[in-house]
């Protein structure tokens, strides 16, 4: 039955919706309307590591994994999904454990937040075995999106593969490193985002930050446009080759077909020890033709399709 609103309800639908739910491009998820969508229920699970960055290996292409400010970005995802939630009469609820725990709690999806390739390829396996949607924000290793990739698993944090492609591509001088995000981006909405989160914890958003907070947002935008909170359901949205996401990036962010692997934009940046930060040197991947197809300009990182071997689609 379609659900009668008054106009007043409506509009504060449709600027939510507009704000914070861009309707998906194809021409299947166009039609859709506001009163064609049900209430949802999403169960969002939390595995994580209690680490922080001094204790992660050094990594001299990409930043330590900081598990704090990963958390801090879902709590702000989870935050801001939740107000979207109300609006439609639906719920999100958070449930943080342990990732030897997976399984143990009715969930629609999990954010992994394990850098450990070994730990993270267990619990991963732990959630594919289970049918659960798995997010993974923290392990950069190849060998998670080769020969252990699952159809359930998504890879939100860049890969080393891409890390490694956009230092080559910008050039990069000595000491510089790639990350997913940094605290300086102003352009797409970024500065607003960063703002967003400096006002409500007091420090910077971070590469880690910023992969959980999307996290939240994809999974969300996943239930409310596939109709469902299901698991089932958020891995077939997750992976439709029509599907994209609006990550304050300026590219359409979406998942590869091939090997799961969340397709985005890479920075690559320098530290200024005088003003204790970071700052930006590049943008990969660089493009003569800025109106070139942003599937094709983002594949330019990270492993190809005809070099993997992965293959959760031909």
């Amino acid at each position: 039955m379609t659900e009668r609103i008054d106009r007043r309800t409506f509009v504060r639908r449709a600027a939510a919706l507009a704000t914070i739910l861009p309707m998906a491009v194809d021409g299947k998820h166009r039609g859709a309307t506001l009163e064609a969508a049900p209430s949802v229920t999403l169960r969002v699970g939390f595995a994580a590591v209690a680490s922080d960055a001094s204790d992660a290996p050094i990594q001299p292409h990409r930043p330590a994994f900081d598990a704090q400010a990963l958390r801090l970005g879902v709590e702000l995802g989870i935050d801001e999904a939740k107000h979207a939630a109300t609006l439609f009469g639906g719920e999100v609820i958070l449930f943080p454990f342990a990732p030897t725990a997976i399984g143990t709690t009715p969930i629609s999806a999990v954010i992994l937040g394990v850098d450990d390739v070994d730990a993270a390829s267990a619990a991963m396996r732990r959630a594919a075995d289970r049918g659960i949607a798995c997010l993974n924000t923290a392990c950069s290793s190849d060998t998670l999106r080769a020969k252990a990739c699952n159809a359930s698993l998504f890879h939100v944090v860049p890969s080393d593969a891409m890390y490694r492609d956009a230092l080559r591509q910008a050039k990069a001088p000595a000491g510089a490193f790639a990350a997913a995000w940094d605290p300086s981006l102003v352009r797409f909405g970024a500065d607003t985002l960063n703002a967003r989160f400096q006002a409500r914890f007091g420090r910077p958003m971070t590469s880690d930050t910023w992969c959980g907070w999307v996290a939240v947002k994809m999974l969300w935008e996943s239930a409310l446009r596939a109709r469902s909170a299901e698991s089932r359901a958020l891995i077939g949205y997750l992976g439709a080759d029509t599907t994209q996401f609006d990550g304050h990036k300026g590219r359409p962010l979406s998942f590869r077909a091939w090997d799961h692997q969340l397709r985005q934009p890479v920075y690559v940046l320098r530290r200024d020890d005088r003003a204790s930060a970071t700052r930006v040197v590049a943008e990969a991947p660089a493009s003569a033709n800025p109106d070139a197809p942003s599937r094709d300009l983002l594949d330019q990182l990270g492993t190809a399709r005809a070099v993997s071997v992965c293959r959760l689609a031909q």
